[in-house]
C-alpha cells in the first residue's frame, strides 16, 4: 500500500501561483509586442495553458489555506483537551490532599482539644484545692488571694492566648477563620507550658506553697497540750 503523499503548503502553492501569474504577464507582454509589430504569436495556447493552471492554483490555494486552517483550530482543540485533562488530574489530586490535610488536622485537633481539657480540669482542681487550704491559712493569719490565677476567667485568657499563638501561623495577615476569631496580637512564648508557669509561679510556688509551708511549720513547733 503506497503511502498518500505529502500536500503542498499553501505558501508553495501562493509561490508557483506568483510564478505562473510572472509568466503569463511575460506571455502577454510578447503577446502584445507581436501584435504591434505584425507578427505571428506562437504562444497562444501556452497562455491559455498558464491562466488555467493560474485558476487550478488559485483553488489549489484556496483549500490549503482551508486544510491549514482546520489544521491550527485542530491543534488548539488538542492542545486545550490536553491541557484541560492535566487541570483536572490536578484537582482531583488537590482535593486528595485536601482531604489528607484535613483528616490529619482533625486528628491533631482531637488530641489539642483533649489536652486542653486536662489542662483546665487539672486548673479548676488546684483552685479547688486551694480554696481547702484557705480557711486553715487565715485562722493561722496568713492571707492569700493569688487563687485569683487559677480561676476561669484567667485561665481560659491564658489558654485562649496560648492557642491564638498558634493560630497566628495560620494566616499571618488575619486574626480570623470563617467565624473562628483569635487574638490579633498574642503574646509568643518559647512553648505554652513555659509561658504558664511563669505566669502561675509566682502565685503557687512564690506563695501559696510558701505560705503553707509557714503555717506547717508553725503547726511543727506547736507543743501538744498535755491532758
Amino acid at each position: 500500500m503506497s503511502s498518500q503523499k505529502k500536500r503542498l503548503s499553501s505558501q508553495d502553492l501562493k509561490a508557483q501561483k506568483q510564478q505562473a501569474e510572472s509568466k503569463l504577464d511575460e506571455l502577454r507582454q510578447q503577446q502584445v509586442e507581436a501584435l504591434e509589430e505584425g507578427r505571428e504569436f506562437e504562444h497562444n495556447s501556452e497562455i491559455l495553458l498558464v491562466s488555467e493552471r493560474i485558476d487550478a492554483l488559485t483553488k489549489a490555494v484556496e483549500r490549503a489555506d482551508k486544510r491549514e486552517q482546520q489544521a491550527r483550530e485542530q491543534e488548539i482543540i488538542d492542545l486545550e483537551r490536553k491541557r484541560l485533562i492535566q487541570i483536572r488530574d490536578k484537582a482531583l489530586s488537590l482535593q486528595e490532599k485536601r482531604v489528607e490535610a484535613l483528616a490529619d488536622a482533625e486528628v491533631a485537633m482531637a488530641s489539642v482539644v483533649e489536652s486542653l481539657k486536662r489542662f483546665l480540669g487539672a486548673s479548676d482542681d488546684i483552685a479547688a484545692t486551694m480554696v481547702k487550704a484557705t480557711p486553715i491559712l487565715e485562722r493561722h493569719n496568713v492571707q492569700f488571694s493569688e487563687i485569683q490565677d487559677f480561676s476561669q476567667p484567667n485561665v481560659h485568657a491564658r489558654a485562649g492566648s496560648y492557642l491564638s499563638s498558634a493560630l497566628a501561623d495560620l494566616l499571618p495577615l488575619y486574626n480570623s477563620l470563617g467565624q473562628l476569631v483569635w487574638q490579633s496580637s498574642p503574646p509568643r512564648h518559647s512553648s505554652w507550658s513555659d509561658g504558664e508557669t511563669r505566669a502561675v509561679s509566682g502565685a503557687l510556688s512564690g506563695v501559696f506553697v510558701k505560705s503553707i509551708d509557714r503555717v506547717v511549720e508553725r503547726l511543727a513547733e506547736t507543743p501538744d497540750e498535755e491532758g
